[in-house]
């Protein structure tokens, strides 16, 4: 079997996906995201109300209950589940880190 050329993988998938029945959303050209106007100000609300919604979770890394790692992730999973998973994960890590790093001093 012949693999397919480039050209005819992007004609199929043109035909199958129909990337103009895609709506695009702000900061979006079809269907990619290109700009970041505002999301990491979003991003970062969402990591300083995780943070004081859950200050317990800062007490026990004060306190060497829990390792930072474990800390982080559960806030990164509180600060997913309110940006509905639309957050970028790394994104997420490092706006945590900062915060985490200047709360501890």
């Amino acid at each position: 079997m012949r693999p397919p050329s480039l050209c005819a993988l992007v004609a199929h998938c043109q035909k199958r996906l129909r990337p103009d029945a895609f709506d695009d959303y702000e900061g979006a050209a079809n269907g990619l995201q290109v700009e970041n106007s505002g999301a990491v100000t979003k991003i970062a609300a969402a990591v300083d109300a995780a943070i004081a919604a859950n200050p317990q979770a800062i007490d026990e890394l004060k306190r060497g209950k829990k390792k930072p790692e474990a800390v982080k992730g559960f806030l990164r999973g509180q600060v997913m589940k309110q940006t509905g998973g639309k957050a970028n994960p790394a994104l997420v890590g490092e706006l945590l880190e900062a915060k985490l790093a200047e709360s501890l001093q």
